[in-house]
């Protein structure tokens, strides 16, 4: 769990890099390899809640970066620049996480709509298929 920092400071400037929740998921779902994050492993559950996770850090961030510009433009007090650049940096990660994690599901929608009927048909063939080859036994050993 020390690979995952609770936050960075500059000052008094404080950026979340990853929340708890987030923390805990990742270990849940064993998703770091090599500090990358694999999403094509997860199935729709976790790809679902990972996307709530993703989303609530992305909204953290943006107000922190909003709250900065709004004491800049108000006090003309501007935050610290490196601090700035990485609350950006982390806000476009997540959002091409956020990317990866849609793509993801809609490519589960699709596979579940395209093959729902199918499966559907395919257990209904095989359990008559069963039940047919079951019945000819039987009347087989009755004989």
């Amino acid at each position: 769990m020390s690979n995952f920092p609770q936050q960075f400071d500059k000052g008094d400037k404080k950026l979340v890099a990853i929340s708890p929740k987030m923390r805990e998921f990742f270990v849940k779902a064993r998703l770091l390899t090599r500090s990358q994050i694999d999403v094509s492993s997860l199935n729709r559950e976790d790809l679902m809640e990972f996307r709530i996770l993703l989303q609530e850090e992305i909204d953290q961030i943006a107000a922190q970066l909003n709250k900065a510009k709004g004491n800049a433009a108000a006090n003309g007090v501007y935050s610290d620049p490196e601090w700035y650049r990485a609350a950006e940096t982390a806000k476009k990660i997540r959002g091409r996480y956020m990317q990866e994690v849609q793509l993801q599901l809609r490519k589960a929608r699709k596979f579940e709509s395209e093959y729902s009927n199918d499966l559907t048909q395919l257990d209904w063939d095989s359990f008559y298929k069963v039940m047919k080859y079951l019945q000819d036994k039987a009347r087989r050993l009755a004989t």
